[in-house]
């Protein structure tokens, strides 16, 4: 009766939705990153044995090919986010010991916000980092990016080469804190209330800088132009910039939690389908060519990313949409789950450490159990 009850349970939510090996393999890829941050290795070595047995038991005819597939398939990701998870954390650990103590620093500026701390009012973050240490005469390479905490900070510009001298940066701890800067890829700190900054060189003109200037005087010109709440509302709904008006949106989280709409001030793919299906339905109105809309539509689409600020959900949402825009264009069947299975696996392969993170757990759970539940109704429907 009760292997009954299972079989129906799972023939009802599970069998009716195919399920491709790719979600076999994100899914292994997962459990490898889980496994060897949390240190459980017995997880792996079962995976790997389970696998070979499977795929000796193959020569023989003794296992449908169904059956062998997802146990090869979890087994090979789990084998392969093990390995990725020990390489990133090899990678990250050598560029922290390569700047840490360094008292010469060259870098290019590729960011500068407001800093949520009490006496430190500005970040600036800087790339493509060169180090240089007492011993040493020439500078060397080191990956990763370098935060500068500073209370104020020179007339420099997104895209300058700075030189740092006489600094101390400081490595991060392995912690959670830790493990938060191994997911942004910052490799050191430093805290200076009015830094020694050199600008070695500017460039004339620089892509990046023109949409960074662009994207901040917009948000400067509208925060004269509202009032502080539509300010405020704008800057998370709209642009994801929770930042610059971080005091305001405290005063109206009461209100959002109130309603049970709080996850409404965090900006993810509802926003970016209300964005896409306003400029859909004008674009009704026009008499052009179908590719011409689809085409106008993901170039929108990319300039609202740019001029905005991204996070993973609004990401994870603006991958799955080129994608379903590309198979319009193409005039290839899409699928919602493996369009959103392909985003996951490329986020965790690119970024290991990203599974530890809640908003990678529930950006994607709960994304893939609506689109899961929402093809399991339409496949009933259609049986």
């Amino acid at each position: 009766m009760t292997g009954n009850i299972a079989y129906e349970f799972l023939r009802r939510h599970f069998i009716l939705v195919p399920v491709h090996p790719l979600i076999w393999i994100t899914a292994g890829l997962i459990a490898g990153v889980a496994a060897y941050h949390t240190d459980t290795r017995w997880l792996l070595f079962a995976a790997v044995l389970a696998g070979m047995g499977v795929g000796a038991l193959c020569v023989g005819r003794y296992l449908f090919f169904s059956s062998v597939v997802p146990v090869l398939c979890v087994a090979g990701g789990l084998l392969l986010g093990w390995l990725r998870a020990g390489s990133q954390e090899w990678l990250y650990a050598r560029a922290c010991a390569a700047v840490s103590g360094s008292s010469c620093l060259q870098a290019t500026i590729i960011d500068r916000t407001p800093a949520s701390h009490r006496f430190m009012k500005e970040c600036l973050t800087i790339s493509d980092l060169s180090v240089r240490c007492d011993e040493q005469r020439q500078f060397c390479f080191a990956r990763g990016r370098v935060q500068i905490y500073a209370a104020r900070l020179p007339k420099v510009r997104i895209g300058d080469t700075i030189q740092l001298d006489d600094i101390k940066i400081k490595p991060p701890k392995k912690n959670g804190f830790g493990t938060y800067l191994m997911r942004n890829g910052v490799v050191g700190t430093l805290f200076a209330p009015r830094p020694d900054i050199t600008i070695i060189h500017r460039p004339v003109w620089l892509i990046w800088r023109s949409i960074w200037e662009k994207r901040d005087a917009m948000l400067r010109q509208m925060k004269e132009e509202l009032s502080p709440q539509s300010f405020a509302l704008y800057a998370a709904l709209f642009l994801g910039n929770r930042a610059v008006c971080r005091a305001e949106l405290d005063r109206l989280t009461p209100a959002f939690q109130q309603w049970g709409i709080m996850h409404y001030l965090a900006r993810s793919g509802l926003h970016l389908v209300i964005f896409a299906a306003v400029w859909t339905f004008l674009f009704r109105f026009l008499p052009i060519p179908l590719l011409l809309k689809q085409l106008a539509l993901v170039l929108l689409a990319i300039v609202y990313a740019l001029l905005s600020w991204t996070s993973l959900s609004f990401m994870r949402a603006f991958a799955v949409f080129l994608i379903y825009q590309a198979c319009g264009m193409l005039r290839v069947p899409f699928h919602f789950l493996y369009s959103l299975t392909l985003v996951c696996f490329l986020v965790v392969l690119i970024n290991p450490v990203q599974v530890l993170f809640l908003d990678f757990q529930l950006s994607f759970a709960l994304t893939f159990a609506l689109g899961w539940f929402n093809l399991l109704r339409r496949s009933e429907r259609l049986s």
